[in-house]
């Protein structure tokens, strides 16, 4: 009996939390500390001869994220609040043991990363149409007469709008966080997006299957998960999502050449972008370009996050050497806060919204630079090495940090060190994704 609980945990147990994690991860945002440490403690109890068949670069690849742990781990030695910092440092535990996990990753995994990744994909879908039964039951409400009436609108005083104006307003129970209650919109966007990339893969890598209705299914799945997008209405998953939609149609090109219809597809995608737009991004972007061309400074009708993310800049230019440690990111911005009147983000002590912004002001130069060369690197090895999946990974998460300090939270930690790890791991095979 020991001898086969002892099996169990050595050969098959780490499989088997993969697959939990993949397709619990969009279901819950309160039970992934606990998801993740078995994550971790997976690949502890798998220790045995160490897998080193990597290249130089790969194993680079590998071991970065504990590296920028630990350079974290060196901001403490320099921050006032050590409480912050030792927090901070949790949060960002399971990147110190991603080597661990990829390093002593058992066979019944290698063999099954696909089955891991469409489990990923059922978790999306699962809690999506969770989401929609909510949003469905909220939205029909009986009248005084009795009668049952289909009411998107969230608010009482915007019910003579349309359901699609409801739904670009963020005033339906359809966008945004009204919609999104599991996780945070962004975050949401983030695995969505990527659901959206297996999926696309999974159909290309399925080639030799495919048939009327296998076609049928991955077109629904699709639009169905493009308008989920719509209604998560977060400005980074709509940025993310024109990346993804233009990397997609590049790499159809290349393999078909068909160029007209290519062309087709990125004007016709343009058009749905600038109709389904929601009109803060349009806002945003438009102010933003003003901003720059007339060198005018923020209004106190500006967006927040362009607040948030002016203060940063202003911090870590007093700060740039070396940053203000670990811990004391949230005390030098609350002054910052305080000093422009910002009282919403001060009272709900706000973080900058910014990955980037958020490495630079905490560790300084070496902070943003280790941030920034963990990601080219990904990239470069990515399209090298042709890895369809990691590739859009590291695409999409590079465009949510900027507008999410995702490293801060265990909606993004998880997301980021799960998969970075995974998709490393399987590319290892040297089998070509993309051609």
């Amino acid at each position: 009996m020991i001898q086969a609980i002892i099996k169990f945990l050595r050969n098959d147990f780490q499989f088997y939390i993969f697959l939990l994690v993949a397709f619990l991860m969009p279901l819950t945002k309160e039970y992934l500390p606990y998801l993740m440490f078995l994550w971790v403690f997976s690949g502890v109890i798998t220790i045995r001869r160490i897998d080193i068949n990597y290249s130089g670069f790969q194993l680079l690849l590998i071991v970065l994220p504990a590296l920028f742990y630990l350079i974290h781990g060196v901001g403490l030695f320099y921050t006032s609040d050590l409480r912050s910092g030792l927090f901070d440092l949790e949060m960002k535990l399971s990147l110190l043991f991603v080597p661990v996990v990829i390093m002593f990753l058992t066979n019944r995994v290698k063999q099954n990363f696909s089955i891991i990744l469409r489990a990923f994909v059922w978790g999306n879908l699962v809690a999506l149409l969770i989401m929609l039964f909510k949003a469905f039951e909220s939205s029909f409400i009986l009248t005084e007469a009795g009668k049952l009436v289909f009411e998107p609108s969230y608010w009482t005083s915007e019910r003579d709008l349309s359901f699609f104006q409801l739904v670009n307003q963020r005033y339906s129970h359809f966008s945004y966080s009204f919609f999104s209650f599991i996780h945070h919109p962004s975050y949401f966007s983030m695995y969505v997006l990527f659901a959206f990339s297996l999926v696309v893969f999974f159909y290309r890598e399925d080639e030799h299957k495919r048939s009327v209705r296998s076609s049928f299914t991955f077109a629904s799945k699709l639009i169905f998960l493009t308008v989920m997008i719509w209604f998560l209405g977060s400005r980074a998953g709509y940025l993310a999502y024109t990346a993804v939609f233009l990397g997609l149609i590049i790499f159809f090109m290349i393999k078909t050449q068909k160029y007209l219809i290519s062309f087709g597809l990125i004007v016709t995608g343009f058009v749905l972008l600038t109709v389904f737009m929601s009109p803060q991004l349009k806002k945003n972007i438009h102010e933003v370009i003003h901003q720059v061309e007339n060198q005018q400074e923020l209004t106190s009708e500006s967006d927040i996050r362009l607040w948030l993310w002016k203060s940063g800049i202003e911090v870590y230019r007093e700060n740039y050497l070396w940053g203000v440690g670990t811990g004391d990111i949230k005390e030098e911005m609350i002054e910052k806060y305080h000093q422009y009147n910002l009282s919403l983000a001060e009272d709900k002590n706000y973080n900058l919204h910014n990955q980037y912004l958020e490495s630079a002001l905490g560790l300084g130069i070496l902070g943003l630079f280790s941030l920034l060369f963990w990601i080219l690197s990904v990239i470069v090895y990515a399209i090298s090495s042709r890895s369809f999946l990691l590739f859009f990974f590291t695409l999409i998460l590079s465009i949510h940090f900027m507008f999410e300090s995702m490293l801060n939270s265990i909606a993004g930690v998880s997301f980021f060190t799960f998969f970075y790890g995974l998709l490393l791991a399987k590319n290892k095979t040297g089998k070509k994704e993309f051609s």
